[in-house]
Order: C-alpha cells, then sequence, then structure tokens
C-alpha cells in the first residue's frame, strides 16, 4: 500500500507513505510545541532539521543497501534522539527560559541529591509528566509508524544522484559549527564539555587543595590599620530583589530590615541594581567563591577559593549552612566549605527530616562564632531562604501573605495568573518575611559589640520568578525576577573599609549596577586583604569601580 485516504464529509484526501509519516512527525512536534513556550523558529528548525535528516538517512541506507534490522534501528535511534532533544529543551525553556544550557542542567543534577531531586519533581512534577508524555507518545507512535511503513517507505523514487546529494549535504552540515537545532550537531559540542565537568566534580577537593597550594605566590597578607576584623556574609538563596519591601516591593516582607535602616540608615548600603550572571546555585557559589566570573566561568579550576585566601591573611573561617553537603560526587560549596576551620551543615543526610530543617538552626551559630577569640573572623552562612517548594521553607507562624487580596494579588489575576501561580507568589512572599526574620536576628547579636570593627554582607545567589512575567514559577535565565538580587551591607563606626572610602558618593554608588559574580572582589576589600589578582574596578566599595551598563544576560524581559 504505497498511498493512505481519509475523508472531511464528502472529500477524500489522499497521502503517500511519506507523506502521512512527515505529516504524523510534525503534529508530534507542534503538540509539543503548543504547550510549550518556545517560540515559533525554536519549533521551526529543530522540525526541519529532523525532515531533513530522515531524507539523508533514508538516502544513505538506500545506497548501501542495508538490511532492513540495521536501517530500522538507524531510523528508531533518530525519532528517539530527536524528540528526546526536543521535549527536554521545550520543558527546560517553559520553567527556566531561553538561555538554559544542557550543560548546567547537567552540572546542577552532578551536584544534586535524592532529597532535593525530590522537591523538584514535586515542583516541576506536571511539567515533567507532560512533557515526558510528549516524548514517550510520540516516539513509541512514530517508531510504530515507521515500522509498518517500512516498504513503502523504502520504495524511494530519488535517482541515485539525488540520493548522493542528500546525504552529502547532510555530512557537510556537520562540520559547521553555528548551529544547535539539529541535535548531532549539538551533541557533538556538548560531549567534551559533560566529561570535563564530570571530571572537575568527582575531583573537588584535591583540585581545591592544589589551588590553595599556589597562595604563596600571590603574596597574600592582611592590610587591615586594626588588629581585629569582623566579616559575616550571609548567601541567600533564590531571592529576588523585586519581591523585597526595601527595593520597593509593595507587600512588607522586610518590615525589621526596614525598621533597621530607618534608624541607622548611614551604617547601610542597599545595592539597586546588582544582577547574577546565572540562575544556578551551582554556577553562581563558583563565582562567589572564586576569582571566575562572567567572562571566564573555568578560572575556578586553577583559582584558590575565597576561604583559602582568608586563612593564608590570618582569617579564622567558620562555615555554616542548612544546604545539603552531599551530592554524587559532593558539591563545590561543600567542598570549599570542608576547608573553613569550623564547619556546620544541618542536612548532612537525605532523610525527609531535612527537608523541614527551617533556617532558624544557623541561628545559635552566629553567638558562637562572634564569641570565638579569634582577632581576625570570616563568618559564611549559607541559608535555605526561598528555595523550592518556598512553602516548605518557613514555619505556619509566618503564613502571612496566604490568602491576601492586596493590589500584588488583585495585579496577578487581571494579568491572567493561574491560581497556583498566584498561591506560589504567596508562599515565596512569605518565605522573604522569615528571611526578613532570620537576618534581623543575625544584626541583633552582630550590632551588640560595638568594641571591634565588624560588617555584615547579604547577597542571594539568583532571584526567581514567580509569575512577574507569564504563569510560570522557578529560575529563569530570561526575566529580569530571575537573575535581579538584593545586596545589603551593613557596618559599624569602627569598620575602616566602610567608613573611610575614598570619594565614593554612597546614594550614586547604590544606584549603579553591579554583576553579583564579581562580589569576591568587594569581599577582598572587607576584609582588608591585599593580593596579586585583586581587581580594584570590580570592587563596589573601591572608588576606581567600573559600574557595567548591561545585565550580564541580554534581552531579559522586564518587570
Amino acid at each position: 500500500m504505497n498511498s493512505f485516504s481519509f475523508g472531511l464529509g464528502r472529500k477524500k484526501f489522499y497521502l503517500s507513505a511519506s507523506q502521512l509519516f512527515y505529516f504524523s512527525s510534525f503534529l508530534c512536534f507542534f503538540f509539543a510545541y503548543l504547550a510549550s513556550e518556545r517560540k515559533f523558529v525554536d519549533f521551526f528548525l529543530p522540525a526541519a532539521w529532523y525532515f531533513f535528516s530522515f531524507q539523508a538517512l533514508q538516502s544513505l541506507f538506500t545506497l548501501l543497501r542495508a538490511p532492513k534490522k540495521i536501517t530500522l534501528i538507524g531510523y528508531f535511534l533518530l525519532i528517539l534522539i530527536f524528540f528526546l532533544d526536543f521535549n527536554l529543551r521545550a520543558f527546560l525553556e517553559t520553567n527556566w527560559g531561553k538561555f538554559v544550557p544542557y550543560s548546567t542542567f547537567f552540572l546542577a543534577s552532578l551536584e544534586t541529591n535524592p532529597a532535593e531531586a525530590s522537591e523538584f519533581f514535586h515542583f516541576y512534577g506536571k511539567s515533567v509528566a507532560l512533557f515526558s508524555f510528549f516524548f514517550l507518545a510520540s516516539t513509541v507512535f512514530l517508531c510504530w509508524l515507521r515500522w509498518k511503513l517500512y516498504t513503502s517507505l523504502s520504495q524511494s523514487q530519488s535517482t541515485f544522484k539525488k540520493k548522493f546529494i542528500w546525504v552529502g549535504v547532510w555530512v557537510l552540515l556537520h562540520f559547521q559549527p553555528h548551529t544547535n537545532a539539529e541535535p548531532f550537531l549539538f551533541y557533538r559540542e556538548l560531549g567534551g564539555e559533560f566529561y570535563q565537568n564530570y571530571q572537575v566534580l568527582k575531583n573537588y577537593q584535591q583540585m581545591l587543595l592544589k589551588n590553595a597550594a599556589l597562595l604563596s605566590g600571590l603574596h597574600v597578607s592582611y592590610e587591615g590599620e586594626k588588629a581585629k576584623n569582623t566579616v559575616i556574609w550571609v548567601i541567600g538563596e533564590s531571592s529576588t530583589s523585586l519581591n523585597w519591601q526595601i527595593y520597593g516591593y509593595p507587600r512588607p516582607t522586610n518590615p525589621l530590615l526596614k525598621e533597621r535602616m530607618k534608624k541607622n540608615p548611614q551604617n547601610y548600603w542597599v545595592f539597586q541594581n546588582v544582577f547574577a550572571s546565572h540562575a544556578s546555585t551551582a554556577l553562581m557559589l563558583r563565582s562567589f567563591l572564586t576569582l571566575s566570573n562572567r567572562h571566564n566561568e573555568n578560572l575556578f579550576e586553577t583559582s584558590a577559593d575565597l576561604v583559602s585566601i582568608a586563612k593564608a591573611a590570618g582569617y579564622k573561617v567558620f562555615w555554616f549552612s542548612n544546604h545539603y553537603n552531599i551530592g554524587i560526587h559532593n558539591n563545590y560549596a561543600a567542598s570549599v566549605a570542608n576547608l573553613a576551620n569550623e564547619v556546620f551543615f544541618s542536612s548532612s543526610s537525605n532523610s525527609e527530616d531535612a527537608k523541614q530543617r527551617f533556617d532558624v538552626v544557623l541561628l545559635p551559630f552566629m553567638q558562637k562564632a562572634l564569641k570565638d577569640s579569634a582577632d581576625k573572623k570570616f563568618i559564611i552562612f549559607h541559608i535555605f531562604g526561598s528555595h523550592m517548594v518556598y512553602k516548605e521553607r518557613y514555619p505556619s507562624d509566618f503564613s502571612y501573605f496566604d490568602a491576601s487580596q492586596d493590589q500584588i494579588s488583585k495585579k496577578m489575576k487581571a494579568l491572567g495568573r493561574e491560581e497556583s501561580v498566584i498561591v506560589d507568589r504567596n508562599t515565596y512572599d512569605n518565605s522573604i518575611l522569615y528571611t526578613d526574620w532570620i537576618l534581623d536576628h543575625f544584626l541583633t547579636d552582630i550590632q551588640a559589640e560595638e568594641k571591634e570593627p565588624r560588617a555584615f554582607l547579604y547577597l542571594s545567589n539568583h532571584g526567581e520568578e514567580v509569575g512577574h512575567i507569564s504563569n510560570r514559577v522557578g529560575h529563569a535565565n530570561d526575566t529580569t525576577a530571575g537573575v535581579k538580587v538584593p545586596l545589603v551591607v551593613w557596618a559599624n563606626s569602627l569598620f575602616p573599609p566602610l567608613n573611610k572610602p575614598p570619594s565614593i558618593n554612597k546614594e550614586k554608588r547604590e544606584k549603579e549596577m553591579v554583576f553579583s559574580d564579581d562580589i569576591e572582589q568587594s569581599l577582598l576589600h572587607l576584609l582588608q586583604i591585599k593580593i596579586d589578582l585583586y581587581d580594584p574596578k570590580r570592587d563596589i566599595f573601591n572608588d576606581q569601580y567600573l559600574a557595567p551598563t548591561q545585565p550580564p544576560i541580554k534581552n531579559l524581559s522586564v518587570h
């Protein structure tokens, strides 16, 4: 049977076996595209490559006179790879935005653990199920159809010359590096990157120790005016400044911080335009903890980490975390943390109990570290903040915005946001309110002592999209909410680096753009550490600071 007919009313339409197969393939692509938030070009190009590759592969098998078994296996693999690639990209772009490469997803997967993976599937379960269904249904149906139509599709009428041209052009196109629409081309480039990332993950600890040994050649020294110095750095999680009251958000998500700043505004720096270069914890922590940044993201492989630099300058370093210290091969942040003098991870197992650990478990460690007898202390806290699932990040006492009917809720309804997205916005804001409470307790302990220089810095790793631009919730590389983050600094009157800044207009500097992957340069300033790799143009507290003029990610959707 070489043609197939179907009727619409009194009309009959006839399709050849080839037309039936390609039309069915088109529908499989199109339905997955409709369920996603991809642009039309991101549907058209992969579909076009699929049809072109199928025609080339069919011509190749005919020229080689390949047996039926080999031919069918080749077709099945092509269908499997194209639809796996298309649906995986559709899932990533629908939930994170256009700019999420597979390598980032791969890295995050290797650095996660079963408990965190469970939260991921809880949060994105519907989307995972939807695109998994499209992938499986399309693959099974098209493989079955290709098998049933094997005889008809094998009777190609093309001449030898046409077949040879199809195959030749297809092969030659695999040697040009400027497309990622065709999986064979794309995976060829990613293979080396995946392998490199995997090797780095396996050897984090050895790499860090090797890099720390290079410090002797970088002339590290403490240049402070006073023998004592204490710097506290709180690393936030998935918190966007768009949802912070002190940045203009209508909801009272930072009432305690706002009150503190009202009393002593001269002691606080609130940077208004701070952007992360990625909506990925793994990538941002690499930049935070080493001298690598968006211009050289692999520098962390050969650059000494901030903990080792501080220790070399005579600091006692503390690391207290409410995150997991395990992954498939541990993770980079945990590997750096383990170089500190004192280390604590509240969630050191994969138990379900670890999912419900609130950031309050870290409060006692602030007092403990501040009371330590060391003259120079660098105290790092890594809180859980607003990490998905938002409603599990705070106790029930902080469910302040549940069922809110304020201007935020009304605006989201007017924009057509789904009820689930509005609920997520409310629970997300609850988590910000809880973070405000945590930071207030930290500051109470820090500000209780006026006899020694102390400074405090809070910076979130990346932001979060919670219905700001669309009915999407979670990490996002393509919206302002996904990468715009809060950066708040406090210092007492005894802290020289911020109380004697050379010719800096504080109000102007707070409004200038900042890339958070340069924060290690500013931390070196606060720590008063001199090192050969220090760059004053990337230090927000230096009068030579050179502010960027464009966000690190192009074409952001603006809130």
